[in-house]
């Protein structure tokens, strides 16, 4: 969000002072991220999720959800069946407030449907976000309980699963792994795998 901040004050300063030329017209995207929503308040904003493909994305989720717990040996079903939650503890969630009950295809507790449809509306129509966080519990990295717990917008989502894998920037699993990352940013065209090799120090796989 900080890379964010500094973009929308770059083109804030840039476009206060005059400082693109006439001829030149600056369009920017951006996911619903209120540091630059606020940010570009004064800039004319058109809108490319509105309510209609916002219910089509969300229909494509649960779409998606029902595939993974129809599969053969779902591991996603057999997370969501071992969920030992009591529905009245779960009901007294603050996050349901908004969350209508939509029942999934697949036999698993009621508690279960419940979470699935809150990541549905957490999601906010972005199909990748959804992706990943099922991913991740299907991993079992989480578990359907912690969908409570997960931030909203697709960069805070893969920033939350990053801090909990290295926990600080100073950990040893963090400072093995760092030359990868450090090489992976400086390159514009991707990095060939014998120099990610090469980072970590390891000459065959």
């Amino acid at each position: 969000s900080s890379d964010a901040g500094r973009l929308v004050l770059l083109l804030k300063n840039c476009h206060a002072k005059q400082l693109f030329p006439q001829w030149m017209k600056v369009l920017a995207t951006t996911r619903d991220i209120p540091e630059v929503r606020h940010g570009m308040s004064s800039w004319r904003r058109i809108e490319l999720m509105d309510d209609i493909h916002a219910a089509e994305s969300k229909h494509a989720i649960r779409e998606f959800i029902n595939i993974r717990l129809s599969q053969p040996e779902s591991v996603l079903l057999d997370r969501a069946a071992a969920l030992d939650a009591d529905e009245e503890e779960v009901e007294s969630q603050s996050n349901w407030a908004a969350v209508k009950s939509r029942a999934f295809q697949y036999k698993c507790p009621q508690a279960a449907h419940q979470y699935f449809d809150l990541l549905v509306e957490q999601s906010g129509g972005n199909f990748l976000y959804a992706v990943t966080a099922v991913s991740d519990i299907e991993v079992g990295s989480s578990d359907l309980t912690e969908i409570t717990s997960l931030p909203t917008g697709l960069e805070d989502l893969f920033l939350h699963f990053f801090e909990r894998l290295f926990k600080s920037p100073d950990s040893d699993l963090f400072q093995n792994v760092r030359p990868i990352f450090e090489a992976i940013l400086a390159s514009s065209g991707g990095v060939a795998e014998a120099v990610l090799l090469s980072c970590l120090r390891v000459a065959d796989p």
